[in-house]
């Protein structure tokens, strides 16, 4: 079973994408409300994938984003952000991001998930 972490500022916006991610038989590993949280989550459970915010306190998004891939260019991060203009979503694929997703609008995020793990199982 994929393992996630999700990171997100919202106790709301967690357990909604957490119910997502196991209706899509991924393990929840980790929660984090903030990106230096998030970070030290990571590093303590390697998830599959991580599902974060953009807007967060002591570490935003992007920041978070920068740190997780310079640590470990093969994270799979999917951004979730209702902040999700056009210079948002090129700065998070310049850095790296799986892919971003506009909040609350989680359609496409059974999809993206399903494509990462089958791309996982290739490898």
């Amino acid at each position: 079973m994929p393992k996630a972490l999700l990171i997100d500022d919202s106790k709301f916006m967690r357990n909604w994408l957490r119910k997502i991610l196991e209706a899509n038989e991924f393990e929840i590993v980790a929660e984090a409300d903030n990106g230096i949280h998030g970070i030290v989550q990571y590093h303590d459970h390697q998830p599959d994938v991580v599902l974060m915010d953009v807007v967060m306190p002591k570490m935003n998004g992007v920041r978070t984003l920068e740190h997780l891939l310079k640590a470990d260019p093969a994270a799979k991060v999917i951004i979730c952000s209702s902040l999700a203009h056009n210079d948002l979503i090129k700065e998070c694929a310049k850095i790296g991001a799986y892919d971003f997703v506009h909040k609350p609008f989680f359609t496409e995020l059974p999809m993206l998930l399903n494509k990462l793990t089958q791309e996982k199982e290739m490898v």
